[in-house]
Parts: structure tokens; sequence; C-alpha cells
């Protein structure tokens, strides 16, 4: 499932559909106006029942390994405690938390981790979570966090450096050493595409 605005439907299909050989026919659902709607919506249109499990992944992190994808769903399939995985990153920064500009509290740093996506989940809890945080209000800072507040347990896959989010240009940097650590060129690694 592809979620995009339907103005951008045509340019999705014919620059990053069309190149790939697929086994699996790609649907495509529209986008909200934020990204939990839009996480919604393309829950809305997934196909369950064919699908047990869904990978929720922000387009924004471009440079996910497939390695790291079937390690979260492998670890989701083998835990019979688990409605959840997020892939990420143990914290290597101390993270503070604030409250109007002032520190309130420093966690434990060996507690903390850096979330990313994919963020693997069953099917019908994730659309469960999204549909039950539409109807009461409810924003969360990602997917994992609406699984919990229904009380579901979701576990840490560490996945290694390279998952960057690329936000801002200079984040192409970050994208260019990791695709030249991989031995890749392209043109984020400044180089021709293969």
């Amino acid at each position: 499932m592809l979620v995009c605005s339907p103005e951008r439907r045509f340019q999705m299909q014919e620059q990053v559909v069309d190149p790939l050989y697929l086994a699996t026919p790609l649907r495509f659902a529209d986008s909200g106006p934020v990204r939990q709607q839009s996480c919604l919506s393309g829950l809305r249109e997934a196909d369950t029942d064919r699908f047990p499990f869904v990978a929720i992944h922000d387009a924004a992190r471009p440079l996910v390994r497939v390695e790291d994808v079937e390690g979260a769903i492998a670890r989701l399939r083998e835990a019979d405690d688990l409605d959840g995985v997020v892939c990420g990153l143990p914290a290597v920064d101390t993270i503070k938390v604030c409250d109007d500009g002032a520190i309130s509290d420093t966690p434990e740093r060996s507690r903390c981790w850096q979330a990313q996506t994919p963020q693997v989940f069953p099917s019908a809890m994730a659309l469960e979570a999204h549909e039950s945080a539409a109807d009461d209000g409810f924003v969360g800072t990602d997917d994992a966090s609406l699984v919990e507040r229904l009380g579901g347990r979701v576990a840490m896959h560490s996945v290694g450096w390279g998952n960057a989010k690329v936000t801002v240009p200079q984040d192409m940097v970050v994208a260019a050493a990791v695709l030249a650590h991989r031995g890749m060129t392209g043109p984020a690694a400044g180089g021709e595409a293969r």
C-alpha cells in the first residue's frame, strides 16, 4: 500500500511503482492532512485477511534495509506476547524532558531508544489502534504509541546505524555516506544510479 495525495498518484505510479517488479500488486490510498490520518487511510485500504501483519514505514527513511524489516516481522511472528515491534536504536545522547523550556526530568539513557520505522503490528491491532485514536481525537507521536494506548505490548528491534531520516537538505550528506558505506551509488551518493 502506497499512501500519497491523489494529485501525486500518477507521479508515484510512474516514478516509483512502474520501475519495480512486484509479485504482489501495489495499491494506493489517499493521504490525509497529517501522518496519523494517512496511516489510518492506508490501514483501511489494506487487505487484512490476506496480510495478517502490517509494516508502517515513512518515506522519510529511504535507507531501510530489507533484513531489518524482515527481522522486525520475524520477531513479532515469534512472540505471542507482543502487539508490535518498532525498529530503532538505543539512544546515544542524553535525553532531557522539558516543561516550558526548563528541564523537568533526565531519564536514564540505558532505558531510552530512538524509535524509527518500520513499525510492525498485527493488521487488525494497527487498524483498531488508529480507529480508536481517531474516534477519541488522540494524536500520538508514532503508531506504536497508539497501540500502547490500548494496552498493547510493543518491543524495540535494533536495526543498527543507517536507517537515517531524510527531511532537510543537510540530511542528504548522511544519506550519501550511508550509501557509500554500503557500496552503493546513486543521486544521493553523488554518483550514477545503478
